[in-house]
């Protein structure tokens, strides 16, 4: 037997029996961190009990074996965890469930529940970017941090269990798909920049709050119906953002009605255009309107970044019309890069469209449609950047066969080099994956939608 071979099984033996020992039979209790870099490490335990510490497993492949994981009552929230490899697939349980512990998951994990209703169960789970976490079963968790970058799906009902708060953040690389009914406790604290789809009811009880981001062409909460539980009283819930919301069902989203405008009620306005140019040493904002809706103002915004906002102005909105109504803004003396528009209607609700540059993107043709996941009924917004000034933006929706089954012109002028525009698809597509396309000269630009 090569000696290098056998001295490498040997010290792996022996850093095993150093800081992990033997409890009950088949059972790997640790006694400092461990990392599992080949599968024999652990073929002939299938419990392991963190005692406090770290389990890294870091093998590439497949365990080929489900571990059950168990812990202590009382520990430290941070060191006690399980962390799985980019390059491993590996099967979990969970014994007891009443412990605290990190479930970091940067390969693939399995598990069929995950249980965890001691109130010193305090549960952690991060799934990195490209990382997948597939529970085939429900999820109970006791006043837990969420952090998704990956995919997370959910087969059974996800709930925070007793009322009790949940720290959600999906990042825009992010998707956590639920299967059952979702419950999130008073005091939630829900960012959603990727995408949260719950095929059953979300329930979320008050001084709850719901954050999609500044960027309106991520954060996409698709759901059923949603069930407020705020007792009538719509500052005990906060919606900020502007992301997507696509409901099924919005007669049960807020006791009595409450809130309800914020998820499911009609756009005030549907906007034909937001555009604008330089005009010496100030910038000319201009939107026109095909149709409004109890539309009290919009308010004017710039930033440098696309992150950081400054409010500028606000423009009187016309109210209530069914015909076309222009409106314009100048900002003089000019210090800001890109420009949005916020509408808001008499009842506080808000629709932001945007944002759009002037002077950048002139000659990089790019467009942006959102939501992409939607009905036929709703409203989308497309952005449009890179224009070539005073040629026409043709943009036509095709099917998988490549038919085309729905197209509207953008008419461009002058000095015309970024737009947003608003539009509708034909009631009677059916449900699927579509591509818009949108062709203004030489250029070309190539989006998908999903058709709900």
């Amino acid at each position: 037997m090569n000696i290098k071979l056998l001295l490498s099984k040997l010290l792996c033996i022996v850093t095993l029996l150093l800081i992990a020992t033997p409890g009950v039979a088949n059972t790997l209790t640790l006694t400092a961190d461990l990392t599992i870099t080949d599968v024999s490490e652990l073929s002939t335990y299938s419990k392991v009990d963190l005692n406090g510490f770290h389990l890294n497993i870091d093998i590439v492949g497949d365990l080929g074996k489900k571990i059950e994981i168990t812990g202590l009552t009382a520990s430290d929230t941070v060191n006690q965890k399980v962390t799985i490899g980019a390059d491993a697939e590996v099967e979990l349980g969970f014994v007891d469930g009443n412990y605290p512990l990190g479930i970091h998951v940067y390969g693939e994990v399995l598990t069929s529940s995950i249980k965890f209703k001691d109130v010193n169960s305090h549960v952690n789970i991060y799934v990195a970017k490209d990382a997948i976490l597939n529970n085939t079963g429900i999820t109970e968790i006791f006043l837990p941090n969420v952090v998704i970058a990956g995919t997370f799906n959910n087969d059974g009902n996800f709930t925070t269990l007793a009322g009790n708060s949940i720290d959600l953040e999906i990042q825009d690389t992010g998707t956590l798909y639920i299967k059952g009914t979702t419950y999130f406790g008073q005091n939630s604290d829900i960012t959603i920049l990727g995408t949260l789809k719950i095929d059953e009811q979300l329930r979320i009880h008050k001084f709850s709050k719901i954050d999609f981001g500044s960027d309106c062409a991520q954060g996409i909460l698709d759901v059923i119906d949603v069930i407020l539980d705020v007792h009538n009283d719509p500052d005990v819930f906060e919606v900020l953002g502007c992301g997507t919301v696509n409901l099924g069902d919005c007669s049960e989203v807020g006791t009595s009605g409450v809130n309800a405008g914020r998820f499911c009620g009609d756009l005030p306005v549907e906007l034909v255009y937001f555009k604008g140019y330089k005009d010496n040493a100030n910038h000319v904002l201009i939107w026109e309107t095909a149709t409004e809706h109890n539309a009290s103002h919009f308010e004017i915004q710039g930033s440098n970044n696309r992150t950081d906002w400054s409010t500028l102005g606000a423009v009187e909105a016309y109210g209530n019309s069914q015909v076309s109504i222009e409106y314009e803004y100048i900002q003089k003396s000019v210090t800001y890069t890109y420009y949005r528009l916020i509408q808001y209607d008499f009842d506080g609700q808000f629709e932001v469209f945007g944002s759009i540059s002037i002077e950048k993107d002139v000659n990089n043709f790019n467009t942006r449609v959102y939501p992409n996941i939607a009905y036929t009924h709703d409203q989308f917004k497309l952005e449009v950047s890179g224009i070539n000034s005073e040629i026409v933006v043709h943009v036509g929706l095709f099917d998988q066969k490549g038919n085309l089954v729905w197209k509207k012109n953008i008419n461009v002028e002058a000095g015309d080099h970024n737009i947003v525009s608003t539009f509708r698809l034909d009631k009677s597509l059916i449900a699927g994956t579509y591509f818009l396309v949108s062709n203004n000269g030489t250029k070309k630009d190539m989006k998908r939608i999903v058709i709900k």
